[in-house]
């Protein structure tokens, strides 16, 4: 795998006490990616020491592949598609994946295909835990009036910061 200059990648997962080493915790885990801007917060809880099954619907081939590297890397189950008819062809062929993370890239205009193959998965599913990939930053709900201002923040020239 190649990552062109520029790309990051950061993996942080929280110190599972008392869990050997060569098994994943079955326990909450934590996963943050930063890939360029992009930034991915995902907490699963793992089945009775199952691996957690992800599918990644992602068409940037680096993304994609540094994603199932570091989701195989902290015990991740992963399926990796290139587009949302990829994406359901391995949800119907090798599901039910425990959580989805779609490119929200996708889910701009109707030729993407986004919101036809998350209503897809919902039909099969409607408790189906999906997440979104993205570029962009993302403001999570509920916030707080700091946390806005951090998100404006992006938008802002330097220095214009409204609280200490």
């Amino acid at each position: 795998m190649q990552v062109s200059q520029g790309t990051e990648a950061h993996v942080s997962k929280p110190r599972d006490v008392g869990h050997p080493p060569d098994k994943p915790p079955s326990a909450l885990m934590a996963l943050k990616c930063r890939i360029k801007s992009a930034v991915l917060i995902l907490a699963l809880d793992s089945k009775g020491g199952e691996p957690v099954k992800v599918l990644v619907v992602e068409a940037e081939e680096t993304t994609r592949t540094l994603m199932g590297v570091m989701l195989t890397k902290l015990g991740y189950k992963i399926g990796l598609a290139s587009s949302c008819a990829d994406g359901l062809r391995m949800f119907s062929d090798q599901g039910p994946y425990d959580v989805v993370l779609i490119a929200l890239k996708f889910m701009r205009g109707s030729r993407a295909g986004g919101a036809n193959f998350i209503d897809s998965l919902l039909e099969r599913n409607a408790q189906q835990h999906i997440a979104f990939i993205t570029g962009s930053p993302v403001l999570r709900k509920p916030f707080t009036l700091q946390e806005v201002d951090d998100f404006m923040g992006a938008f802002r020239r330097p220095g214009e910061s409204r609280f200490g």
